[in-house]
C-alpha cells in the first residue's frame, strides 16, 4: 500500500500475475509459461490460485484488491483462512455454493483445470450454502465493490492502468 502526500492510496506490487496464452508460447520458452501459485498472502489469494489452476490472469489482483478494500471497511480479514482447504471452505461458505448455472460453468471452465484431486473433490462435494448478501457482509451496495468478488475469474471487474 502506497500513500502519497495528497493521501492518494495505491495498491502496489501486482507484478506476479501473468496473462499467457499457450498457443503463443514457443517450445523453447515453455518453461516461462508455468506460473507460480503462491503469488499472494493466503487471505488475499484468489480462488483460481487456491485451486492450483495452471493459468491465471490479472483477475487475481482484482480479488486481492477486493479483499484489501473489504479489510479496510470491516477492519478485519474478509477470508481469514489458515490453510488452503480452510480458505476455500471460508470463501465457499461466505459466497455460497455456486448456482447451477455457475456450477456448469465451473465444470467447464475450472474443475477440469484444478490439479489437486483433493481440492476438486472439496469443491464438487461442498454442499449447499446460501450466499450471504453483499450489503450485509460489506455494508456497501456499490456494484464495483461487489464485482471484485465474483467466483469465476473472467467475471471479475478489471482495473485501468
Amino acid at each position: 500500500m502506497l500513500v502519497n502526500s495528497d493521501c492518494t492510496l495505491r495498491i502496489a506490487d501486482f507484478g506476479m500475475a501473468k496473462l499467457a496464452m499457450r498457443d503463443q508460447i514457443d517450445e523453447a520458452d515453455e518453461h516461462c509459461f508455468y506460473m507460480t501459485q503462491h503469488v499472494a498472502t493466503l487471505p488475499y489469494r484468489a480462488p483460481e490460485l487456491l485451486y492450483v489452476m495452471p493459468e491465471h490472469s490479472t483477475a487475481v489482483d482484482m480479488w486481492a484488491a477486493g479483499c484489501i478494500f473489504a479489510e479496510m471497511i470491516l477492519r478485519r480479514e474478509l477470508f481469514p483462512g489458515r490453510s488452503v482447504s480452510g480458505q476455500i471452505k471460508i470463501i465457499l461458505t461466505m459466497l455460497g455454493a455456486p448456482s447451477q448455472k455457475v456450477r456448469r460453468s465451473l465444470l467447464l471452465l475450472v474443475l477440469g483445470d484444478i490439479r489437486c484431486e483433493r481440492t476438486r473433490r472439496l469443491i464438487e462435494n461442498f454442499g449447499d450454502h446460501t450466499q450471504r448478501p453483499w450489503p450485509e457482509i460489506m455494508y456497501c451496495r456499490e456494484r464495483e465493490v461487489i464485482q471484485l468478488s465474483f467466483f469465476i475469474p473472467h467475471l471479475k471487474c478489471l482495473a485501468k492502468k
